[in-house]
């Protein structure tokens, strides 16, 4: 967020969760490539490996093959409180800078309860 507005704001389309998901592959399969020292001998078995490591790891990402939109009335209470997620933005330090706020929508006891759990620079902190 800058000066109140988001930036880069879009709906989540299927598109968009399949770009994240494809995007959440490769980064598995370059870890392990790293962790290995050395590269898989194409990419069929590199997807051989990360579905069997994430089935082992038992990853919901396995569960949820398309994305399910995120209901009006949960949107409609986070957007009212972005002005108080730009306060603690600026609070924090982030006064022009981009930042992500995390948050959970979690149903306890029949009640929806919403937890922020996160906030942080963009572009990660800046260590030096």
């Amino acid at each position: 967020m800058i000066d109140g507005k988001l930036q880069n704001s879009r709906l989540v389309s299927q598109e968009a969760y399949q770009e994240q998901v494809n995007l959440m592959l490769k980064n598995q399969i370059q870890k392990e490539e790293e962790r290995a020292g050395k590269r898989f001998q194409n990419k069929r078995k590199a997807l051989e490996w990360v579905k069997t490591f994430l089935a082992e790891k038992r990853a919901l990402i396995l569960e949820h093959l398309s994305y399910k939109p995120v209901a009006q009335k949960y949107t409609k209470i986070i957007w009212d409180l972005v002005p108080l997620m730009v306060k603690a933005g600026k609070i924090m330090g982030f006064k022009k800078e981009r930042f992500i706020v995390s948050c959970s929508f979690v149903l306890e006891n029949g009640k929806v309860n919403l937890y922020f759990w996160d906030i942080h620079p963009y572009g990660g902190y800046k260590h030096g």
